[in-house]
């Protein structure tokens, strides 16, 4: 049994994650579940996001709980305790590097019948003189040789983003809940 202090207001989930009890994977927005505590006590009512999932039987969503007063909680999602960290040499036959910046005029030739990203490739043509390729998969394009690339990654839950120029080199960067 663990005692945790919190004050009026603070958020359950958030708590619980910064002691390394919970999970919020979905960065505390009441959409994957996995945070589901029992609670006892006073506490914030339940929101839309945990009244759509039927959440009952002092069920709560611990990042869409407020602690308000003295609560008692119980883990549902059980913490893998004494996990043994095991370390692992790799030899790096080849760089490759995980982004390459590729000019369109010297890249394969064109496969009217694939569309390896959302748009189709004379699109591309058209729009960009370089692109970005992560993992062959077209994440940015410009068509100034000098010019800033903005990729993309939408995640599940999050969206990521980096702004780089023609070197590669990180101008800026951030993440998005």
């Amino acid at each position: 049994m663990h005692v945790i202090e919190a004050r009026s207001g603070e958020n359950l989930g958030k708590l619980l994650a910064s002691k390394g009890l919970l999970p919020l994977p979905c960065g505390g927005r009441g959409l994957c579940g996995q945070c589901i505590v029992k609670v006892n006590g006073n506490v914030s009512p339940p929101t839309g996001n945990e009244l759509a999932r039927r959440i009952g039987n002092g069920l709560r969503l611990a990042c869409q709980t407020l602690v308000l007063g003295e609560t008692y909680v119980e883990l549902i999602y059980k913490p893998v305790l004494n996990v043994s960290k095991l370390t692992l040499s790799v030899d790096i036959k080849k760089i490759d590097p995980i982004y390459k910046i590729i000019e369109l005029r010297q890249h394969y030739p064109r496969d009217e019948g694939r569309i390896p990203i959302l748009m189709r490739r004379e699109l591309i043509d058209e729009m960009c003189r370089y692109y970005v390729s992560v993992f062959d998969l077209v994440m940015g394009c410009t068509s100034d040789e000098s010019g800033l690339i903005l990729l993309i990654d939408l995640g599940t839950t999050k969206i990521a983003y980096q702004v780089i120029d023609r070197r590669g080199n990180v101008i800026r960067e951030g993440v998005e809940l």
